[in-house]
């Protein structure tokens, strides 16, 4: 590749970054993932959208210094029945009730703290209709 292709890459590759935080800033996260995965094949060695593909990978479940429960039937049923009143929410239920609902993950989860203290929460993505 000459290094005038290779300068016409790398500015593409630099603009298609841009785009993809430009959609996280808005808070349109769903088509941020939809995003990097396009570009993850095209790119693969790129440091840039590997590192976007881990942030927007979907959040695993782990609990941490938490009583063991033997089930979480309350919130999935929570759950199966609102999630979707929430498009694009990050969401906390205990017990079968709603505990927090925002496109922040922080805010949530400060609202967890703040209602439970130490007591945990289900927390849920509930993606948008934007994709």
């Amino acid at each position: 590749m000459s290094k005038v292709a290779a300068k016409s890459e790398t500015a593409k590759l630099a603009i298609q970054v841009s785009d993809v935080i430009a959609l996280i800033e808005a808070g349109r996260v769903d088509e941020a993932r939809v995003l990097v995965n396009q570009l993850l094949p095209n790119n693969p060695d790129s440091p840039s959208i590997r590192h976007l593909q881990r942030v927007l990978e979907l959040p695993s479940v782990t609990t941490i210094d938490a009583a063991p429960r033997t089930s979480f039937t309350r919130e999935r049923t929570w759950l199966k029945a609102h999630a979707h009143e929430h498009p694009g929410c990050w969401i906390a239920v205990v017990d079968g009730c709603l505990i927090a609902a925002s496109p922040s993950r922080t805010a949530v989860v400060q609202a967890v703290r703040e209602a439970l203290g130490n007591r945990g929460a289900v927390l849920f993505y509930q993606a948008g209709d934007s994709v």
